[in-house]
């Protein structure tokens, strides 16, 4: 069986784990295993990066090595997740994550009806 590498998702239905720590994503594989959700074993935000003292490369090479050890065979994908400035991009690109979701907060204005 061909290994699938790390991929956009497309519509897939997917679920997304976000292993804070780089220490869950083997039991995420396991939860995901046999289920017909696409994993997102890379979900990480800009605060909880720094909150951590982890990379988004770092986050990346964490998912990619459990990946590996489990053998995963099926299509998985990474979110950079809750992006507040077009700043916050180029690592996540750079560590090649495939989805981007954006966090427009501070543009919300709660007294809108």
């Amino acid at each position: 069986m061909e290994n699938k590498k790390l991929t956009p998702l497309s519509l897939i239905p997917s679920f997304g784990f976000g292993d804070r720590l780089g220490l869950a994503t083997s039991g995420h594989i396991a939860a995901v295993k046999g289920t017909k959700f696409a994993p997102i074993f890379a979900q990480q935000s800009v605060r909880e990066n720094a909150r951590t003292g982890r990379t988004p490369q770092q986050v990346m090479d964490d998912a990619r090595r459990a990946v590996e050890a489990a053998k995963w065979d099926a299509p998985w994908g990474t979110d950079a997740d809750h992006l507040k400035t077009v700043d916050d991009l180029p690592p996540f690109v750079a560590a090649g994550y495939t989805f981007f979701t954006v966090d427009p907060g501070a543009h919300v204005d709660n007294a809108a009806d």
